[in-house]
Parts: C-alpha cells; sequence; structure tokens
C-alpha cells in the first residue's frame, strides 16, 4: 500500500469509527426520550414538541449511519492495495441496526447485540490508538537520542548545549509515555467491563428528561 493510500485508509478508518460512536449515542437517547414519553408525556401539545425532539434525534442517526456506510465504502475499496484485517470490526450496517426501539423491542437482546457490536469495534480502535501513542513516544524519545551523536562542526560549547538540549527531549517524551502507561494500566478491563455492562440505554434521570421536553403553559414573552 502506498503512502497516500495509507494516509486515505486511517483517515476513512477514523471517520467510521467516529461515526459508530455518534450513531450508538444517538440511538441511545432515541430509546430514553421514546421511554420517557410514552411514560410521561400527556397531552397533544407536550406529545407534538416531544415527537418532533424524538424525530430530530432519529435525523441524527441516519447521519451518522451514512457517514458510517460511506466511510466503510471507502475502506472497502482501498483495502485491495492493502489488509482487510478492519472488516471483522467494521461490519456491514444493517437497516435493523438502526432502526429507533420502540416500546416492545426496548429489553429484546437484539437490541443489546446490535450496540454490543459496535462497542465492541470501538473498544478495539481505542485500545490500538493507545499502543501507537505510547510507540509514538519511544519512538520520539529516541530520535532525541540520536541527534546526540551526529557529527556536526559546532564549537565546544554549542555541542554541549545540542546534547542537553537533546537529553532533555528525550527525557520529557519517555516521562510523557510513562505518565500515559500508569493512566492506561487498567484501561483495558474498564473497557471491557463497560461493554458488557448492560448500558445500552441511556439512564438519565426524569429530572433532566423533564428539561428536555419541557413546555411552558404560557408563552413568557406573552405574558
Amino acid at each position: 500500500m502506498s503512502k497516500l493510500y495509507k494516509h486515505e485508509f486511517k483517515l476513512r478508518e477514523a471517520q467510521a469509527y467516529e461515526a459508530l460512536e455518534e450513531l450508538c449515542q444517538n440511538l441511545q437517547l432515541h430509546t430514553h426520550m421514546y421511554k420517557y414519553k410514552n411514560k410521561n408525556i400527556v397531552g397533544q401539545r407536550a406529545n407534538t414538541r416531544c415527537q418532533g425532539i424524538v424525530n430530530m434525534v432519529q435525523a441524527k442517526v441516519v447521519a451518522s449511519a451514512t457517514k458510517y456506510n460511506t466511510a466503510r465504502a471507502a475502506l472497502a475499496k482501498l483495502s485491495t492495495h492493502g489488509s482487510d484485517k478492519w472488516r471483522s470490526r467494521l461490519l456491514p450496517l444493517l437497516q435493523e441496526d438502526i432502526c429507533p426501539l420502540n416500546e416492545g423491542e426496548i429489553n429484546q437482546s437484539e437490541g443489546r447485540r446490535t450496540l454490543l457490536w459496535m462497542r465492541v469495534s470501538k473498544k478495539h480502535y481505542v485500545l490500538n490508538e493507545m499502543r501507537r501513542v505510547a510507540a509514538f513516544f519511544e519512538w520520539q524519545a529516541k530520535w532525541w537520542e540520536e541527534r546526540k551523536s551526529l557529527d556536526l562542526e559546532l564549537s565546544q560549547e554549542v555541542h554541549k548545549g545540542v546534547l542537553a538540549y537533546a537529553s532533555k527531549q528525550a527525557h520529557i517524551q519517555r516521562s510523557l509515555k510513562s505518565t500515559f502507561d500508569h493512566l492506561w494500566q487498567s484501561s483495558d478491563e474498564l473497557i471491557q467491563l463497560g461493554i458488557e455492562a448492560d448500558n445500552d440505554i441511556l439512564n438519565l434521570e426524569d429530572a433532566a428528561s423533564a428539561d428536555i421536553f419541557y413546555v411552558p403553559v404560557q408563552d413568557p414573552l406573552l405574558a
């Protein structure tokens, strides 16, 4: 795969994962809104306003799905020039994957399965990016150390300054790597806990939901 194809592939892969994350969030929000609407909203005016908000979220679901499918189609074309391991994580997005859950489907396992494969895909992407960050810091530290051995025609004072600066930069890069290694020490376990948890339905407090769907009795501008 040429350098240009590699850059394009990474761009499209990141775009696909980003769209997948947006899709999960919008599906969760849509489901919560639907549940809250059926449970708490009474009256034609409130129902109309609530349904309008639900429709806006559904439009975002469709937009995220379109973004994902576009990125995945580009990856399919680019993969003819290289690896296609991404196919096991970025699965085809079926229509049932993006259909909002209605009241009778909310507790069905299929809805959880749909969000599960999306989250597993996101997990692999995040862990891979974490490894890349750590590898970059290590590479950058070695690069600065190599600067110290370059045969440059410099005065003794300037040469000492170059050595000191290169050593400092190498130390900074390794310190950054050490910091992130510490922060991410248990990340795999934490991410796995998040994936396996039964949290496919966004759990907002009723107070927060009430703010979303609040309809004033009288327009304050006309009071």
